[in-house]
């Protein structure tokens, strides 16, 4: 298995660029699996890089992303898992904060930090049955001010459909 270090770094690299923002009304997106829905301001682009779903909604100044890394292994340790994810995002930037959430009944974290740039990055990060599903929120510096409205529903709306 490749370091989780590795994993969670190349998570926030595709963040980094961003199109032009748009007003839209927020739908929900339920992933093929039939596991996760979320809230989205658009339809995402879908991507898959080997094993890893990407779902992306580029709001200019501010990128969402659901991420859905199957591991395949059901007997890997999930706290260990997304311990070494959080060291991994700490060398991003500064942990602003960081605390474990509940979530339909799922134990996972959510980290907070802030790069060198100014920007703003959320990762809510859970593992089950085998896969890591990692929810980014990143926050350009300059973002509008809808933009931490933006980041706090994408978050509240994450859910896991079993």
């Amino acid at each position: 298995m490749r370091s989780m270090r590795w994993v969670f770094a190349a998570s926030f690299l595709p963040l980094m660029c961003h199109a032009a923002q748009a007003d839209t009304t927020w739908t929900s997106f339920v992933d093929p699996s039939n596991t996760v829905s979320v809230s989205l301001p658009s339809p995402p682009v879908i991507e898959q890089e080997g094993k890893v779903k990407i779902y992306t909604v580029d709001r200019g100044t501010v990128a969402l992303m659901v991420r859905d890394f199957d591991f395949g292994d059901t007997t890997a340790d999930p706290a260990a898992m997304i311990d070494s994810g959080v060291k991994a995002l700490s060398q991003l930037g500064t942990v602003e904060r960081q605390k474990t959430v509940i979530v339909d009944g799922h134990e996972g974290r959510d980290v907070v930090l802030s790069t060198a740039e100014g920007a703003i990055m959320e990762d809510c990060a859970f593992v089950i049955d085998g896969h890591l599903y990692q929810f980014l929120a990143d926050r350009e510096k300059g973002a509008p001010d809808d933009a931490q409205a933006m980041v706090a529903t994408f978050v509240a709306s994450i859910h896991f459909l079993r």
